[in-house]
């Protein structure tokens, strides 16, 4: 009869064996997993940086193509600083349209294209287009409409038929919904004559716009204006450093809440996260290099005297204004820019030169970073410079990083586009 020996169960070493042959498998399970959640945050917040830097160029590309319609080319681009009362954040140290330590700024201008003229002069237009009454060096008179609005900051172009003259203005007050239809009265901001866009006093000078009552009667046009800029907003402190959440914003310069001020609160939020966009202009000659993407060189703006100057590498010939006399049949906006865009097409050498009407495209570079943070990242936003020209970054976006050792987690990414302007290559509309 065979006997069986009686089961001995398990030893400690073979217990401490499987037990450590576990902690190895899980610890590895562990890595795996957190490896893997590590690979999905650090996707998540760049896919959330790319998405903010998608939005900025989408807002961009569908804003730019429009610059200079039915107006001068040479008057498109505000390079010459017309618009320098917008809301400016301080830590952007005066908001410069170009800087190599700060974003940049992207200031145009575009006549509203929703309006409708009938085919008598005498009938009223429909839309944002109005017959003139008259002008005067303080207001401009309009036969308004029930339920028009006119917002404070807004640009008028006043056209005589025929295109005879014509000239650019800017509105002083808000006036809300009409009533009833009727003439109104706008008030202006006062004549500068350095200012295209605040020269009433042209129109106030020429019968055109102030026959009363008009037998043919100018037309009255709005003019939009964007401007695109970072404004960084204060969301609290930490390390002894303010944190901040930059926005891309559009500045259009007028009273769009309707109270009576022009302000932060008008600006329209276009993206989340933006910490830079840099711009570089490309010209009208391929023989000129891109103005604005030489790495730490701020562009260079001049006034030329004479329309077929062409000035030192990284600059730009900006419109002088109001520039000479015009001569017979031209306006003062004619004789400022060199350019007789609304006569006719302009001369060959005038194409070639890097005066700013001859801007056919712009390259915009957007620097983004994400929303959510990953505080043990090692990342840095100097690693995506130089940006364009951009080669330095503000202190509203070093100094938290620099508290704590020079990373911040957030993921960035920089992403670009070139975007032509189909309204710079062809003959100026100032006509209706």
């Amino acid at each position: 009869m065979r006997t069986h020996r009686p089961y001995r169960g398990v030893s400690l070493l073979e217990l401490l064996i499987a037990m450590a042959i576990t902690a190895i498998v899980l610890a590895g399970a562990i890595v795996v997993v957190r490896s893997q959640q590590k690979a999905f945050s650090d996707g998540q917040r760049l896919r959330g940086a790319q998405g903010s830097a998608r939005r900025a160029l989408l807002a961009l590309e569908q804003a730019l193509p429009l610059a200079g319609f039915g107006m001068d080319a040479a008057l498109a681009f505000d390079l010459n600083g017309w618009y320098a009362t917008g809301p400016c954040p301080t830590e952007l140290a005066g908001c410069a349209r170009d800087s190599v330590a700060n974003p940049d700024e992207l200031v145009f201008f575009a006549r509203e294209p929703n309006y409708w003229i009938p085919a008598s002069n005498a009938d009223d237009p429909v839309g944002n287009a109005w017959r003139i009454s008259a002008v005067t060096s303080g207001a401009v008179s309009v036969y308004a409409r029930q339920g028009d609005v006119f917002r404070k900051g807004q640009i008028f172009l006043a056209v005589c038929p025929g295109s005879s003259s014509y000239a650019y203005f800017t509105s002083d007050e808000t006036v809300p919904s009409l009533a009833a239809a009727g003439v109104r009265s706008i008030s202006l901001k006062a004549v500068d004559t350095s200012n295209p866009f605040r020269r009433q006093d042209v129109a106030a000078a020429t019968a055109c716009f102030t026959t009363t009552p008009p037998a043919d009667p100018a037309r009255l046009f709005l003019v939009n204006r964007f401007r695109f800029h970072v404004r960084p907003v204060a969301v609290g402190t930490m390390a002894g450093a303010t944190l901040y959440d930059p926005l891309l914003v559009l500045d259009r310069g007028v009273d769009t809440n309707l109270d009576n001020a022009v302000d932060t609160n008008d600006e329209l939020l276009l993206a989340e996260g933006i910490e830079s966009i840099q711009v570089t202009y490309l010209l009208n000659s391929g023989a000129l290099a891109p103005v604005g993407a030489t790495s730490g060189s701020v562009i260079t703006r001049v006034a030329a005297a004479a329309a077929s100057a062409t000035s030192a590498a990284n600059t730009i010939t900006t419109t002088l204004f109001p520039g000479a006399a015009p001569v017979t049949g031209e306006t003062v906006y004619t004789a400022s820019s060199f350019y007789r865009y609304t006569f006719g097409p302009p001369a060959a050498d005038e194409r070639a030169t890097n005066h700013q009407a001859n801007i056919q495209a712009v390259r915009v570079s957007v620097l983004a970073r994400s929303t959510a943070v990953d505080v043990q990242a090692n990342t840095r936003a100097s690693s995506f410079l130089p940006l364009a020209n951009q080669n330095a970054l503000p202190t509203w976006i070093t100094a938290y990083p620099a508290a704590i050792g020079g990373h911040d987690g957030y993921q960035r990414v920089v992403l670009d586009t070139t975007v032509s302007l189909p309204n710079m290559s062809t003959r100026a509309m100032t006509y209706f």
